[in-house]
């Protein structure tokens, strides 16, 4: 079968399904379907979305940590929605938000800044994360470029390269988020909470 990547992948399942909360994990076996009865017990408190937060992660340092801290500074930086860890998939979004979210190209990892500017409540729940047992990464340090692109900004010696002709998806998104303002910080809950 043809892959047509996660964001893909997440808009089908999301589609779907039809409880009232849906929550999403990543296939390849590092989310604890474990943790899904502790997302769930946040929904009661008013947030639309309860996001993973993988604070053990076992991921290598320097290919997968690394990128991964730069990518979640510089989205929460540039869209106001700081999260430690945009890219874990394990979450749980309000069904009925989670279906008007229009996820394509590399939308998967700004679910949260995507409900946020939907008017949704946040909050980062610590997670566990396993190791990888098969299967292969397909993130790292070249998908930091990536989220650059994605969010329009200019790459210098990239520039000559790759050729924007309009502006980026995220960064219409950030215009709009400009217009309507910051939302309070995400609640962090306590690390603690997961051991």
């Amino acid at each position: 079968p043809r892959r047509l990547g996660q964001s893909a992948a997440l808009r089908s399942g999301i589609t779907a399904a039809r409880a009232e909360w849906t929550a999403t994990l990543d296939g390849d076996g590092q989310n604890d379907p474990a943790d899904i009865p502790r997302l769930l017990e946040h929904r009661r408190a008013g947030y639309d979305l309860v996001a993973g937060w993988r604070v053990e992660r076992q991921d290598p340092w320097l290919t997968r940590r690394l990128p991964s801290r730069l990518a979640n500074w510089l989205i929460g930086a540039i869209t106001g929605v700081r999260l430690h860890d945009y890219g874990c998939t394990l979450k749980l979004i309000r069904g009925d938000l989670a279906r008007s979210l229009r996820l394509y190209g590399e939308m998967h990892r700004f679910i949260p800044a995507l409900v946020d500017d939907l008017g949704g409540r946040i909050v980062e729940l610590p997670v566990h994360h396993r190791p990888r047992v098969a299967g292969r990464s397909k993130y790292g340090l070249s998908r930091t470029v990536r989220v650059l692109l994605e969010l329009g900004i200019d790459v210098g010696e990239l520039d000559h390269v790759i050729q924007i002709d309009a502006p980026s998806r995220v960064s219409a998104f950030l215009q709009r988020l400009g217009r309507t303002g910051r939302r309070p910080e995400p609640k962090f809950l306590s690390p603690i909470a997961c051991r």
